[in-house]
């Protein structure tokens, strides 16, 4: 299978494509809440779920337009998250966060264990700190610029209520903030089993990427969230925790956005420059999120958090 990108669509073409998806997500959007709305009907409405977030691996939008279906899809998720949330006695969130890994396409998968992973974290005896961590790793297998950042967007919105802010950044579990980056050459541009690869070796135990964007199965393995009724302390975080997830989070995406720079032919440089300059307030969304941390002085600021975001803006 060729993996060059589709051919430019026309605006009138954009336009037409972007309301036809908007289209099918509401549409599948019903159709999750029906089910939602049913007893024993949770894992039809992941499925509807997981159909109408494969919209979300389009290539052929504006951000602007893109940002549309974000919107869209955000609203109908904040539905199931809202559900989960509430349903938790009934189905146990941590088999849940092990169940939607067997979507069959990264990009639905990510955005549904973000869903179901936030809401974990805002139940009393979840491991706050592997939730945020596994969540972390696995969204490094979306390597498309647009995709990502809008995934990651997804993800510094979904988790902010819930980051843990237990203990002073000056107390025994203080220090020097090193965001944990890794290099990777995944790619989700190509469909099928294949963009799974990457995401799937970044944990022991997760699914075998077949399948196609609705496809989700029982689970098969042990999830590497467990539902442990007792959860050492540690495990729920603390509040350097939330300021290294946040500032990996922003180094992850401002690569993801220079990288928007070196795309496509040299001739749409103008193009692509007014494209970065629609997409600069995701990147910055996480340096509001720190600003939003209670319990941080000035001179740890000064010291640990300042020093890493300035060394990756000047090495960018």
């Amino acid at each position: 299978m060729s993996s060059n990108p589709p051919a430019p669509l026309s605006p009138e073409e954009q336009a037409r494509h972007l309301e036809e998806s908007l289209q099918f997500i509401r549409q599948q959007e019903h159709q999750m809440r029906k089910c939602l709305e049913t007893k024993g009907k949770l894992l039809d409405a992941i499925r509807h779920a997981s159909t109408f977030l494969a919209e979300l691996r389009s290539s052929v939008l504006t951000p602007k337009q893109y940002y549309e279906l974000y919107i869209a899809v955000f609203d109908a998720l904040r539905h199931l998250g809202d559900f989960l949330r509430e349903d938790h006695p009934n189905h146990h969130l941590a088999d849940i966060y092990e169940l939607v890994q067997y979507a069959g396409n990264i990009v639905p998968r990510l955005y549904l264990m973000i869903t179901v992973g936030t809401a974990y974290m805002s139940v009393p005896d979840a491991p706050v700190r592997e939730i945020m961590k596994d969540m972390m790793e696995m969204c490094r297998g979306v390597q498309h610029p647009i995709r990502g950042l809008f995934l990651r967007y997804y993800l510094s919105q979904g988790t902010r209520d819930y980051l843990p802010s237990g203990e002073d950044v000056n107390g025994t579990n203080g220090g020097v903030i090193t965001a944990a980056v890794a290099t990777t050459s995944s790619d989700d541009s190509a469909a099928g089993p294949g963009e799974t690869k990457n995401v799937a070796d970044t944990r022991s135990n997760t699914s075998n990427g077949n399948g196609s964007e609705t496809t989700i199965t029982g689970p098969g393995s042990a999830s590497a969230v467990t539902s442990a009724p007792v959860i050492d302390p540690e495990l729920r975080g603390n509040l350097k925790d939330s300021i290294q997830f946040i500032i990996t989070n922003f180094i992850e995406m401002n690569k993801l956005w220079v990288r928007l720079q070196h795309q496509g032919h040299s001739r749409e440089r103008e193009k692509r420059t007014k494209e970065r300059q629609e997409l600069q307030i995701l990147v910055g969304s996480n340096l509001v999120r720190l600003s939003q941390l209670e319990g941080i002085d000035k001179e740890y600021y000064k010291e640990s958090i300042l020093p890493a975001i300035l060394e990756q803006v000047t090495s960018t």
